[in-house]
């Protein structure tokens, strides 16, 4: 299996949080290689949620809570990348970020028990609508506000 490592170095993403830090808006792509080796970003203007259950962020470092790793984590579930890859990846780059063992656990164990949820709902909104892609991405704040109002229920 080919994981998808972030180009790194890559400390802080700028990103713009949206409805008090719900959901954020990336101010820059994110440069990455996809599991074909091929190089790949996350765009910039991707709307996303982070880490989706809240308790888990306490137990991530400062600079960012793996705001990068989130980012792709999320694009890789919206695209269609195999859970298991995306899933793997999130792990390793967390560690490659510095993340503390314990906190890439907990993270993996969240994933593994409620992460299918989020990638069947994308799975079935991918087969219903093909530029689901494209509504993730916001030129404008305005824009921004309303794509996380959608993803954040």
């Amino acid at each position: 299996m080919k994981l998808t490592p972030l180009c790194y170095p890559y400390k802080v993403v700028p990103t713009e949080k949206l409805l008090g830090g719900k959901a954020y808006r990336l101010l820059e792509a994110i440069p990455f290689t996809n599991e074909h080796g091929e190089a790949d970003e996350v765009p910039k203007g991707f709307v996303f949620d982070g880490f989706s259950i809240p308790f888990v962020r306490r137990f991530l470092s400062e600079g960012g809570w793996n705001i990068a790793e989130a980012a792709l984590h999320d694009w890789q579930y919206l695209i269609g990348t195999p859970r298991k890859i995306a899933d793997k990846s999130l792990a390793l780059n967390m560690k490659r970020s510095g993340e503390h063992e314990d906190a890439i656990v907990i993270v993996g164990v969240g994933i593994t028990l409620i992460g299918w949820v989020s990638y069947a709902r994308y799975t079935k909104r991918r087969d219903r609508d093909p530029d689901l892609v494209y509504s993730r991405i916001a030129g404008t704040k305005e824009r921004a506000e309303f794509i996380a109002r959608t993803i954040t229920v």
